[in-house]
């Protein structure tokens, strides 16, 4: 439940890849419908069609399986400074509140993608070593306003 007066950041990605994966399995479960219980069509082999399902069913697994390791993140920055957090994933949501002298301020780290592009992150360390990332783009003033705007609410400064 969200504290009166805070300021919620949330960070939804992981929501699309759940979704394709949802829908993916629902379309390879719709074909293999079709294929067990419907007419065979002519010229076309039945275990190898399966075979290729049993394939799609495969692929279709592992990626459910990596899509619902990845969470949802909500954060709710009160007027003290203190923060709720949530971590979401299909089956499970693990909440965690943390003091406002165990947050440090947020800051802007920077990567590279595999092609080479520069990808921003917002993130927050906590105390414990346990990170939060806020935001992420390529456009790193679209992330330094996510960092600015978290760092203003949580009363915090940045490190020089």
């Amino acid at each position: 439940m969200k504290p009166a007066g805070a300021i919620t950041f949330e960070r939804r990605v992981p929501a699309v890849l759940w979704a394709f994966a949802g829908l993916w399995l629902l379309v390879v479960a719709a074909a293999t419908a079709v294929a067990l219980f419907g007419p065979a069509a002519d010229g076309v082999s039945r275990a190898g069609v399966l075979v290729g399902l049993g394939v799609l069913w495969l692929a279709g697994l592992g990626l459910w399986r990596f899509a619902s390791r990845q969470r949802l993140l909500r954060v709710d920055v009160a007027a003290d400074g203190s923060v709720a957090i949530a971590w979401r994933s299909p089956f499970r949501v693990e909440r965690r509140h943390v003091a406002a002298w165990d947050v440090f301020p947020a800051g802007v780290v920077a990567t590279d993608t595999p092609e080479g592009e520069a990808m921003f992150t917002c993130r927050v360390v906590l105390q414990d070593g346990t990170w939060l990332d806020l935001a992420q783009s390529t456009d790193r003033d679209a992330v330094q306003a996510v960092v600015s705007r978290f760092n203003a609410v949580a009363g915090r400064r940045p490190f020089r």
